[in-house]
């Protein structure tokens, strides 16, 4: 069962080659009947787009004319926006996700969802979080 959900923070992706690495959350765009993730690690943003298929979620490179089309939904300023994070041709699987951070005086408070052996479908965690993170093109 997924639990309500206010806000997503960050994910855990892995690759073929077992290589992991956190990316934050920033937002969903829903474009042409596709979905696309706007991910941020360090300074750069990434773009990559949701697949599903053989039972499981994977996020892969867009192509070069829907990255071009998606331009105008990066947060302003920022150009070092790039199509994926390392190769348009590797794929990857969210294998974690941080949701519901919860700062106070006493500390800080999040929720995780790891994966045991399935990539975790993503998707009815972000829709939760509304327009400020969810966009739609049309």
């Amino acid at each position: 069962m997924i639990p309500k959900v206010r806000s997503v923070e960050s994910l855990i992706l892995t690759n073929q080659s077992s290589d992991q690495f956190v990316a934050q959350f920033r937002k969903i765009i829903f474009h042409n009947g596709a979905q696309f993730l706007i991910l941020q690690r360090n300074d750069k943003q990434k773009v990559l787009k949701i697949k599903c298929c053989d039972d499981a979620v994977k996020l892969i490179g867009p192509k070069k004319e829907e990255f071009e089309e998606l331009i105008d939904y990066f947060r302003e300023g920022h150009t070092k926006t790039q199509a994926s994070p390392i190769d348009s041709d590797e794929e990857y699987w969210v294998i974690g996700i941080s949701f519901n951070k919860v700062e106070t005086k006493g500390g800080l408070s999040l929720e995780f969802k790891i994966s045991d052996e399935k990539p975790i479908d993503i998707l009815p965690y972000i829709i939760q979080t509304g327009a400020e993170h969810v966009f739609f093109s049309e």
